[in-house]
């Protein structure tokens, strides 16, 4: 069961699951085990989840949905299939909590007059200190 918001619960049941052999070094435990999982979630079809935040997550997650409207994560972080399996559905809850979170809009602010006025002032100051060096010119 991944939670969401407190209204908002995805079943274990609407996720579907597939498992395969991990890659990488391991030994026995990985050329003869099925340990990997990978989770997948029809966003199109979900009955668990309102139309604007279907619309939300297509938008956010846009590059982790394929045509047929499924999110996939995989995960072979453990040995076991069943800690492979949490890690997946964990990683799911993550990935659509934070497509699902709210932005502030960002307000614009002005520059305060007391450093615009102390930029110039160091400009003009950088400015002295750059004319001071020059050589005196004759115009004789």
């Amino acid at each position: 069961m991944i939670v969401i918001s407190p209204r908002t619960v995805i079943p274990e049941n609407a996720l579907e699951f597939s498992f395969s052999r991990s890659g990488g070094p391991g030994g026995q435990n990985v050329n003869k085990l099925n340990t990997r999982v990978t989770v997948r979630l029809n966003i199109a079809t979900s009955d668990y989840l309102s139309s604007s935040e279907i619309h939300r997550i297509s938008i956010k997650l846009s590059n982790r949905i394929d045509k047929f409207g499924y999110i996939s994560l995989e995960s072979s972080r453990h040995r076991t299939q069943g800690m492979n399996k949490e890690d997946a559905i964990e990683k799911l809850g993550i990935l659509l909590r934070d497509a699902l979170k709210v932005r502030k809009k960002r307000v614009r602010t002005k520059v305060p007059r007391k450093a615009h006025a102390k930029r110039l002032e160091k400009k003009q100051k950088r400015s002295n200190v750059k004319q001071n060096r020059r050589k005196p010119h004759d115009d004789m």
